[in-house]
């Protein structure tokens, strides 16, 4: 049996390894949600977060782009080598964006709780366990309408979903950082659907239904 993290993963294998769809199955990545979850902590008012690796597929330059004119700081945890030019992008646009690097996990729920809003902007993505992360946290989500992101997001209740060009990601914060109670709908429903369908005891089952099958 073949056991793959997400639907379009899933796809792509059958297709390309002409497998019959019955040897394969979609179990998620797992979310440990006594770690991850809403803390009460100081929020850093006006700020927007990001999470990941600094390269192409993960849209960064659209996503500073989008928040020239906005008065809003851009905080982003994670390396790559695309530092320095995101550096110089930003401050093109007049966009304050602080590089926080890498920063051990058990800390990540700390400073995802401390943002107003987490953003993932990636042309596309797999199951991005930092996504599934931030709203186990109890926060307001906005992720691009992408392969990967869509399996997960349904849009005003869990999440916000929006385009990778800028002025869709512009619009996208704007509507969510305007509206409180948008915010607290789509948080509490983040939150719901990873203790519901991510947690470590339900993709527990889902592995042990399968070798229990075989």
């Amino acid at each position: 049996h073949i056991i793959v993290s997400a639907q379009n993963i899933f796809d792509f294998v059958q297709k390309t390894f002409d497998l019959t769809r019955e040897k394969m199955v979609v179990v998620s990545n797992y979310i440990d949600i006594d770690m991850f979850k809403p803390l009460d902590v100081h929020k850093q008012t006006d700020t927007v977060g990001f999470v990941g690796r600094l390269a192409a597929q993960k849209n960064l330059h659209n996503l500073i782009s989008a928040l020239e004119g906005l008065d809003l700081t851009l905080i982003i945890f994670g390396t790559g080598d695309l530092k320095e030019d995101l550096r110089d992008h930003a401050k093109s646009r007049g966009v304050q964006v602080e590089f926080r690097g890498s920063v051990p996990n058990e800390q990540i729920p700390s400073e995802l709780n401390k943002l107003q809003v987490f953003i993932l902007p990636s042309y596309f993505e797999g199951n991005p366990k930092v996504l599934l992360e931030a709203m186990a946290c109890g926060m307001p989500v906005i992720a691009t309408n992408v392969v990967g992101n869509q399996e997960i997001i349904m849009h005003k209740e869990n999440g916000f979903l929006c385009e990778t060009d800028p002025d869709s990601i512009r619009d996208a914060i704007r509507q969510v950082i305007e509206n409180p109670t948008l915010k607290s709908i789509m948080g509490k429903g983040a939150r719901q659907t990873i203790v519901e369908s991510f947690s470590l005891e339900r993709i527990i089952e889902r592995e042990l239904a399968i070798y229990l099958m075989l």
